[in-house]
């Protein structure tokens, strides 16, 4: 589609998503003045099933998984009106020139079906010496879809996870990718297409790229989000007796309470989600953390403001810890249940024994 308009500069939007009165001239005053930048709405979300949800989101973080981070970042600036630049985008909606697009060969090259497109896109334009914005003062709507196209008979569909092989594999150096392997597993990893690998590698070669993957995430990965590696994380992937701990959300609960439980660990994007931030926080993902004033155990939005959401880890006994009214209270494991509740600690109890896959920091560890 792209190839065929005729404008100089294009905007490309997805069939759910219906632009807000007086989005056009703040993303054209990005790109009219570097060809080279993207111009990105902030996506007020609306579900169209069940209660009628709606949040803003905008700025956004990137992990070694490929794995996309949607935050509202715009509360924390100061102006709150003021553009500010994003590691990547969310896809939904964007403004580009048809120079730029040409330049960086357009999008999409050896992907198959939906997904990963926009990150393929949004690092390779940065690293070749280009910006992605985001636009406080235009605004979209996001028509949550009835069916996420990501899943299929709840399974993630294969071609998404192979995509994002791809991308990782173009434009991560090989200690990177290894972390991408270690966050997806060999599975998935190892189905990259191998010739838009080459095609993509030669590409920055060509436009002689400066900049990587990991420039991006020194550099663009805002305050509030840990970039996922050893630089912002203290340990990540907890398990439990070689499972993994995973984050669910219950039926018929609160939308802001999600419970923790043990699963098989998946060879997908949930290895390693589980992180041990550098303010002492248990977190899943971007905005949940461990919040110890909830029992039995629950993952709530972070507020940053540390007390309930601060825990104690040792590497010595595994413990997840806090104190609380005078007693140690520990993330504990009940025999012959997946859920885990909050108990009194007790020294050697093998039902609070947790450990992550990764330590980057013992030394950070009290």
């Amino acid at each position: 589609g792209a190839k065929q308009a005729t404008g100089d500069t294009l905007l490309i939007m997805d069939s759910h998503i219906e632009m807000r009165r007086g989005f056009l001239p703040p993303l054209l005053n990005i790109t009219d003045n570097n060809y080279k930048a993207m111009a990105i709405p902030v996506f007020d979300f609306l579900s169209t099933i069940g209660p009628r949800e709606h949040w803003p989101f905008d700025g956004h973080g990137l992990g070694y998984d490929v794995y996309l981070n949607w935050a509202s970042f715009w509360r924390f600036l100061e102006p709150r009106t003021k553009p500010f630049r994003i590691p990547g985008m969310l896809g939904g909606a964007f403004l580009l020139t048809r120079r730029r697009l040409e330049e960086i060969d357009y999008f999409g090259n050896g992907l198959v079906g939906w997904g990963g497109e926009n990150l393929e896109l949004s690092i390779k334009n940065v690293i070749c010496g280009g910006e992605i914005f985001n636009v406080p003062c235009s605004r979209c709507i996001h028509f949550g879809a009835v069916r996420n196209p990501e899943f299929h008979d709840g399974r993630i569909r294969p071609t998404k996870t192979d995509n994002l092989a791809t991308v990782a594999k173009s434009f991560f150096n090989d200690s990177e990718f290894e972390e991408f392997r270690a966050g997806r597993g060999n599975q998935v990893a190892d189905r990259a297409d191998k010739e838009a690998v080459k095609e993509n590698k030669k590409l920055l070669k060509d436009l002689k790229c400066t900049r990587n993957y990991e420039w991006i995430r020194d550099n663009l990965m805002h305050p509030f989000v840990e970039s996922f590696s050893g630089k912002s994380l203290i340990a990540a992937g907890l398990m439990y007796d070689e499972k993994c701990v995973v984050v669910s959300k219950k039926d018929n609960t609160p939308n802001t309470a999600y419970y923790i439980e043990i699963k098989t660990c998946s060879k997908g994007p949930f290895v390693g989600q589980m992180r041990l931030s550098l303010e002492l926080e248990l977190k899943w993902y971007i905005r949940l953390c461990l919040d110890f004033g909830y029992d039995p155990p629950q993952f709530v939005y972070c507020h940053g403001e540390q007390g309930n959401q601060v825990v104690r880890y040792s590497l010595k006994t595994g413990q997840i810890r806090k104190l609380i009214n005078g007693k140690n209270i520990c993330l504990t494991k009940k025999e012959g249940e997946t859920v885990l509740t909050f108990e009194q600690c007790e020294e050697m109890n093998a039902y609070q024994q947790f450990k992550f896959r990764t330590v980057y920091h013992p030394e950070l560890i009290p």
